[in-house]
């Protein structure tokens, strides 16, 4: 370590309960030698680690075994690699899978894995500069760990005993709280591989203790393992795929994310149009049904009455309180509300139901360009005659640019309109997506259905939770609208609250997010 490390560090060493005479390395400058009284396996030893080099206010952790060998620059090269979104990196190594092996790269039989330097240095000739994979996990026996991880997710998971299984649940646990995980491919490290389990257990009792510690990670992460070993065939139904409405767009949303991530995708409508020319892209359209699907995700209860006799996981969600399709009917395994007020509404009508809100592609719609210090562009979603009406009124007085569609009705590269605009006016789903885009919302419209005319004002950091049980509908606040009234509230436009908005609507309308949800509602409640 002192041979190949240029950066200042210091080492915690973990005394398991020796007894061959290990605490001579107590003796060593800036060692932290702590005692374990008995042998508390690999997990227990490190977390005792980890928690001492936490409370001393460690920013990087790097986690290594016993038997493994460094080469030049191993901790430069791993710091180097925590870039922005980083937060567990390794390197090369002989004992890597397919994630880290070095035998990826070179050819067995022409290297000596054992002879470090040298592979260090060929790799460094083939991979010049800072050059790293994405990975979907990271061996311990050498991994670097940012601090902010350990905060956020906690210790490796004690439930894995002496060992296996543990770096496998922190990879994960890592991932999904928006983590990256990284491989260093100009750099390597030799392990030696079990030399300590070996000489406790046999061969038998450590292939015992993998398959335990392996069922034990499926059943704490089933959707992870769901998503990388099977491919489920889904069925996504809605009444009407015409235009680009909520749930219409709510259908595509949500078939793209399936399909991008390698699921089988079917598409049914009574009535086709624009948005099933564009699903059509990369889904099945289907004028029929098959009679089998793994889940069966249902918009509107036409549709719930079509599948009577496709079987599946079936579940219905509903996205509103009036419309009579939204109307929640017996023949699904379970229901979905996309707000308080719909999950109320359902209650009211002898459905449970989870609560899950519309999904965002945060991806597509996120913020192209910063707002302005100043509110100086608007852009109006609204539907109502009066209500673009009394818009452009406020507007004029404030000396404010009202942008509006080419066609005066949402088109389909809305996203771009958005970005145009500090401030986007809007109910329901625009308002999702312009928070996702980092703009300041006004939840405010018009519409024939509802509450006519009335709105949630401007949505703020400290209201946002509260206006969001309806759905950002306007029916939490029922603020009546006039000129006045629009005024009041642009006057209300902080530049701040854009990525304040851009943050919520990541954590709680990703799409991402929103399908995992999906698919663990069917791997939960099917099993």
């Amino acid at each position: 370590m002192r041979k190949n490390t240029e950066l200042e560090y210091d080492v915690v060493l973990v005394d398991n309960c020796s007894t061959d005479g290990s605490d001579i390395l107590s003796n060593i400058p800036n060692v932290k030698y702590i005692v374990n009284n008995i042998n508390e396996g690999f997990v227990g030893a490190v977390n005792k680690g980890l928690k001492y080099s936490l409370d001393n206010g460690y920013d990087y952790i790097a986690i290594g075994n016993n038997d493994i060998i460094l080469s030049n620059n191993w901790l430069d090269k791993m710091v180097e690699s925590m870039k922005e979104g980083v937060g567990v990196t390794g390197l090369m190594t002989s004992d890597g899978g397919k994630n880290q092996s070095i035998f990826t790269i070179l050819n067995r039989n022409e290297v000596n894995p054992q002879k470090t330097d040298e592979i260090n240095k060929m790799l460094e000739n083939k991979y010049p500069g800072v050059e790293v994979e994405e990975k979907n996990s990271i061996i311990f026996c050498l991994a670097l760990i940012k601090r902010e991880v350990f905060e956020k997710i906690g210790l490796l998971g004690t439930e894995f005993g002496i060992g296996f299984g543990d770096d496998g649940d922190f990879n994960i646990r890592a991932m999904a709280a928006g983590y990256k995980l990284v491989v260093r491919k100009d750099g390597f490290f030799y392990h030696y591989r079990r030399t300590t389990f070996s000489q406790i257990y046999t061969p038998d009792k450590i292939a015992e203790m993998q398959k335990l510690n392996i069922e034990i990670l499926q059943k704490k992460h089933p959707l992870h393992f769901m998503e990388t070993t099977k491919k489920l065939k889904v069925l996504l139904t809605n009444n009407h795929l015409v235009g680009l409405g909520g749930s219409e767009t709510f259908i595509y949303t949500v078939a793209k994310e399936l399909t991008d991530r390698g699921h089988s995708v079917d598409v049914f409508t009574f009535q086709k149009g624009m948005m099933t020319d564009k699903i059509s892209e990369f889904a099945r359209i289907v004028d029929e049904p098959d009679k089998e699907y793994d889940l069966i995700l249902i918009n509107h209860n036409s549709c719930l009455r079509k599948l009577d006799g496709v079987s599946g996981f079936k579940i219905f969600t509903s996205h509103g309180i009036y419309p009579a399709l939204e109307q929640p009917e017996k023949g699904a395994n379970m229901y979905v509300a996309i707000s308080e007020e719909v999950k109320g509404h359902l209650a009211n009508k002898s459905f449970e139901s989870e609560l899950l809100y519309n999904g965002i592609d945060c991806e597509r719609f996120y913020p192209k360009k910063p707002i302005r210090k100043e509110l100086k562009k608007i852009f109006s979603l609204c539907q109502g005659r009066f209500a673009q009406d009394v818009l452009r009124q406020a507007c004029k007085i404030l000396n404010i640019e009202l942008i509006e569609t080419n066609s005066g009705q949402r088109e389909w590269d809305v996203e771009d309109y958005i970005n145009k605009a500090d401030l986007v006016v809007s109910l329901g789903r625009g308002a999702y997506e312009a928070m996702a885009c980092g703009r300041n919302v006004l939840v405010y419209d018009a519409r024939p259905y509802g509450l006519n005319n009335c709105g949630d004002g401007m949505v703020t950091s400290e209201n946002v939770r509260e206006i969001l049980k309806n759905n950002l509908s306007g029916r939490n606040k029922q603020i009546v609208f006039d000129v006045a009234t629009i005024v009041d509230e642009l006057k209300k436009y902080d530049p701040e609250q854009g990525e304040r908005n851009r943050q919520f609507a990541l954590e709680n309308f990703n799409i991402k997010k929103q399908v995992d949800k999906y698919i663990n509602f069917y791997i939960t409640k099917k099993w």
